[in-house]
């Protein structure tokens, strides 16, 4: 291998989109970091609290306000792999890294869209999503739930037997939580005095000040985690997580731990139809307007129902093993000895 060029991550967070698709590339930057040392570089369209995630993790990046609009910032031949993870992808973005000799990664969930990337890499297991055009070269293609990128910790706690017994309730409610099911589930579980209550608050989290009001009535058997450093721990060591169907969807399956969902966003709810039709979560609907009586009789259900919780981890663990972000990395691997050559 020659000169070492550097890998460029192009993603986005914020309030509109949620933190998924930045904590997807943060994830795998770390696996390629250990591979390729500092080369690593990311552009980000979000707020202050996405630039913050990417200086945690000490990555070098630039803000970019329009992803159709890296011609200005990118010249041919500087970089052996571009990666792209955003909710809207474009042609434009695609071929203008194309143009640049740049070889591309797409890693989407949503399909149907124009693809002129070198691979294609989609982790959703929803078929209906696998679908797109391919104008030009067909990319090679890696889809399905076993190239769903997670934190490396994922895959450690895969391998661990689950015991299922410890009477604790996980809240995670995705890193934006635009409805405040956060704040709905705190009152909904309130009452449940014997089960162990933790809520964990994304980085952007938008209701702090309602939050902060409520938990003044908490009791003892509550306990709030901002920014948890040990997400696979913490899901793992729960008997039930709750969801929005996304990323903590598919680490809690991973993890052998039943899920719960309260879709946020449309695509969501299909995640979740598809997950309980798998048998390793259960779809209570959209998380506005919820019923709290109704959630709280499907917590004191599954609690006291350990075979079926045994049931969704053994299902669970049986779709997801935490070692996309490894596979994806291989990917990866190939292809940026090839534009090192």
């Amino acid at each position: 291998m020659n000169k070492l060029k550097p890998v460029l991550f192009f993603t986005e967070a914020g309030a509109d989109i949620g933190f998924g698709h930045l904590m997807e590339c943060l994830s795998l930057a770390e696996i390629l970091s250990r591979r390729y040392g500092g080369s690593i570089f990311f552009y980000i369209r979000g707020n202050t609290k996405a630039i913050e995630q990417v200086k945690r993790r000490q990555f070098p990046f630039q803000e970019i306000p329009d992803f159709g609009s890296i011609d200005q910032v990118i010249t041919g031949g500087e970089a052996g792999i571009g990666v792209c993870n955003l909710r809207s992808i474009s042609p434009e973005l695609q071929i203008s890294l194309n143009r640049k000799k740049i070889k591309t990664v797409v890693i989407d969930e949503l399909g149907n869209k124009e693809i002129y990337a070198d691979v294609l890499i989609n982790g959703s297991p929803v078929p209906i999503w696998h679908q797109y055009d391919y104008p030009e070269e067909k990319p090679k293609l890696f889809l399905g739930p076993k190239f769903m990128v997670m934190d490396r910790s994922f895959a450690e706690f895969h391998t661990k037997a689950k015991k299922n017994d410890n009477q604790n309730v996980l809240v995670s409610m995705g890193g934006i939580d635009k409805n405040g099911a956060t704040t709905l589930l705190a009152g909904a579980l309130e009452p449940l005095k014997d089960i162990l209550k933790t809520i964990i608050i994304g980085p952007g989290f938008v209701h702090v000040d309602k939050l902060d009001r409520i938990r003044k009535r908490f009791d003892s058997s509550f306990h709030i985690i901002s920014n948890a450093g040990n997400m696979a721990e913490l899901i793992f060591n729960s008997d039930l997580v709750f969801s929005t169907g996304g990323n903590t969807l598919y680490e809690a399956v991973c993890l052998g731990t039943p899920a719960i969902v309260l879709w946020e966003e449309e695509h969501e709810a299909i995640q979740a139809e598809w997950f309980e039709q798998a048998g390793a979560a259960v779809n209570l609907g959209q998380n506005i307007g919820a019923d709290k009586k109704e959630i709280r009789f499907a917590v004191e259900q599954l609690l006291r129902d350990i075979e079926k919780r045994k049931s969704m981890s053994r299902k669970g663990k049986a779709l997801l093993d935490g070692r996309g972000g490894e596979r994806i990395a291989r990917i990866i691997d190939t292809l940026y000895r090839e534009s090192c050559e």
